[in-house]
């Protein structure tokens, strides 16, 4: 409902086909165990599609009472950390946007049509 706040952010962290879905989880562990400190969360990979990719629940709420607000620097930010974190475990990473890399709309799967 409008005006309501969020309880819960979701993140989705992902890399190519031929990626070590092991070392995306990992990468994506690191970067919430730093980016996400305050917050309760949840990491799940998802290696069965054709890009590994991790799912992250966030809490809304901090152990602090601050709430996750986060604007277009902080994701870009939070691109840049997995990225980071990525390179640490030798996978070659950048941050690019989804309109970088031409994946600009999020169109409806062909069978829902």
């Amino acid at each position: 409902e409008p005006g309501q706040r969020r309880e819960a952010f979701n993140i989705m962290l992902s890399m190519p086909r031929g990626t070590d879905p092991l070392i995306v989880q990992r990468a994506a562990r690191e970067f919430a165990q730093i980016e996400l400190a305050d917050h309760k969360y949840v990491v799940v990979l998802h290696d069965h599609q054709a890009n590994p990719h991790v799912h992250i629940s966030v809490r809304a709420e901090s152990k602090h009472g601050k709430r996750l607000n986060p604007r277009k620097a902080d994701l870009h930010r939070w691109r840049e950390a997995f990225a980071e974190k990525l390179r640490g475990w030798g996978v070659e990473a950048e941050a690019t946007r989804q309109a970088t890399r031409g994946r600009n709309s999020n169109y409806e799967p062909l069978w829902r049509i």
